[in-house]
């Protein structure tokens, strides 16, 4: 080796042990929280230390870096492009901490571990509830954590190790680094109403008559509101209005009952409703363009047994359970 590779290095070596003597998890902590609240005083509160204190590590963590993490403006931070290139590393290493603890618990508790999903429950009302069942049955000492949320939050949770699966249709997850998409099977939607609703006197309703009616929508940019829109576009229409956009089944179904409007819903959960007697399905046939069903998952991550079990469940659930979604 050259003298000049072996100076370059050894210098190299001396800066990564040098970090790892001195880099405390309070670092971390305050990193993640300053990137999230841009704001020294509010940092402060909620790390309960004082803003002096707080400004003092941050500089401790600059130094040691070597790298400026916030710009100091007048009314607040600004993350710097270091910064954001490592603020998730240090999510990730929060995350796996408190993983740690909860798998310290389990075992103190004789129990089996915990699983964090994030899930779209509207779109796995049917599914999620048997998958829980079914590894509940294999391994009665593990907990299963269900977790409800927008795209957006529930991958920064799984990329923070605070979830180990997603379960879900997700639209924007089809090219995302570092993520396992295991696809289980397409989804079919259907139109629901009100028992008693005027489109249930036609036999067979089009499109064009659904698009007369107020619908209440999903809320933001998701793939059921892309659908929806694709759908009524095709058919030479505009995407219908109400004035609502709401994900809550329950809240839905309410407003449904006490009006005019239409929604979608998955074809299990309206199935649900509709036989005990609480909505009804209109007769007309949306096209398949709501996407599918899939587990996803960190490729990087090492998986506990309890997880390939879960997989595995997940797996022969969707089998056995699949056809349920489009027939």
């Amino acid at each position: 080796m050259a003298p000049g590779h072996a100076r370059e290095d050894t210098h190299m070596l001396r800066e990564d042990w040098y970090l790892r003597d001195r880099l405390k998890l309070r670092h971390l902590q305050i990193l993640v929280t300053l990137a999230s609240v841009r704001n020294l005083s509010q940092a402060a509160r909620l790390l309960h230390t004082t803003q002096p204190a707080l400004s003092k590590a941050l500089g401790e963590l600059e130094k040691m870096l070597g790298v400026s993490l916030f710009e100091r403006l007048p009314k607040g931070l600004a993350p710097t492009a270091h910064c954001l290139g490592i603020v998730e590393r240090a999510r990730e290493v929060l995350g796996s901490l408190g993983r740690m603890r909860e798998d310290l618990d389990a075992v103190d508790a004789g129990a089996d571990g915990v699983i964090n999903v994030g899930a779209n429950t509207s779109a796995t009302a049917l599914l999620l509830p048997h998958i829980i069942l079914r590894i509940k049955s294999l391994l009665p000492g593990v907990t299963v954590r269900v977790h409800d949320g927008a795209f957006e939050d529930l991958m920064a949770g799984l990329r923070a190790n605070r979830l180990d699966f997603l379960l879900g249709r997700f639209h924007a997850a089809e090219h995302l680094d570092n993520v396992e998409n295991i696809g289980l099977f397409n989804i079919r939607m259907v139109a629901v109403c009100a028992n008693g609703h005027p489109i249930l006197k036609r036999r067979r309703a089009t499109l064009a008559q659904l698009a007369q009616w107020p619908w209440i929508l999903p809320p933001g940019d998701g793939i059921t509101r892309r659908g929806l829109e694709l759908i009524f576009m095709e058919a030479g229409g505009a995407p219908p209005r109400f004035g609502v956009e709401c994900a809550s089944v329950l809240a839905n179904m309410v407003i449904m009952q006490n009006s005019r409007a239409l929604a979608v819903a998955a074809l299990p959960t309206a199935t649900l409703f509709a036989s005990s007697g609480q909505l009804s399905i209109v007769p007309v046939t949306l096209p398949p363009v709501f996407g599918r069903i899939s587990l996803l998952h960190l490729r990087d991550r090492a998986l506990h047994a309890r997880d390939k079990l879960f997989m595995d469940c997940v797996q022969n659930v969707s089998a056995q359970l699949g056809e349920s979604y489009l027939k």
